[in-house]
């Protein structure tokens, strides 16, 4: 397979989500989420291959996340994209939409406008030649593409659990075709930084 675009979708660190303040102004990294990061860095660092391109939410933590990553990338400017912001959950409370949501309301929660727009710019936008690049957002966004690639319901990977730092790759053929070949991988983390 020819590929176009290799993407790395990064889950930011964990953080402190007691902070009352907004998304955009707190909830920072905690020390564990710091660890975290730069372990992730380090992974990258040693990937081998040429990292092009870092993005990230314009959430505080998702920002320190990728700016703590870049310092083992030196040379790659960070690009903050505020549709890779974290979106809702899609379940109701219990797992299941309650029946007394209106269609329109499921269909929104199922294709958030944002995340479609994030879709379309990183999975179906195609550069002329081979990218890597790296996303580092959230889980329920990182959830909502694998659910698309695969053509599943949300309902179907409701179980699915995106943990802090870890690596999910995708590559994108010239055809635009994509192949998943890991979710979640977490080995370069030790088992106390595995939250």
């Amino acid at each position: 397979m020819s590929l176009a675009k290799v993407l790395y979708l990064v889950r930011h660190g964990h953080y402190d989500c007691q902070d009352p303040r907004d998304p955009t102004q707190g909830k920072a990294l905690l020390p564990v989420g710091i660890q975290q990061a730069e372990r992730t860095g380090a992974r990258f660092a040693q990937l081998g291959a040429r990292i092009d391109h870092v993005y990230c939410s314009d959430f505080v933590r998702a920002r320190q996340t990728a700016e703590i990553l870049l310092q083992q990338l030196p040379e790659i400017p960070l690009q903050i994209d505020p549709d890779l912001r974290e979106i809702d959950s899609f379940y109701h409370p219990q797992g299941h939409y309650s029946v007394t949501i209106p269609l329109e309301e499921a269909a929104r929660r199922a294709h958030p406008p944002q995340a479609l727009v994030a879709f379309e710019k990183y999975f179906e936008k195609l550069p002329a030649s081979l990218e890597r690049e790296v996303l580092v957002c959230h889980g329920n966004l990182i959830v909502y593409f694998l659910t698309r690639l695969l053509t599943l319901s949300r309902a179907q990977w409701e179980d699915l659990f995106i943990h802090n730092c870890s690596i999910t790759e995708i590559q994108i053929s010239l055809s635009g075709e994509a192949e998943i070949v890991v979710i979640g991988d977490e080995d370069h983390l030790p088992a106390e930084l595995q939250l």
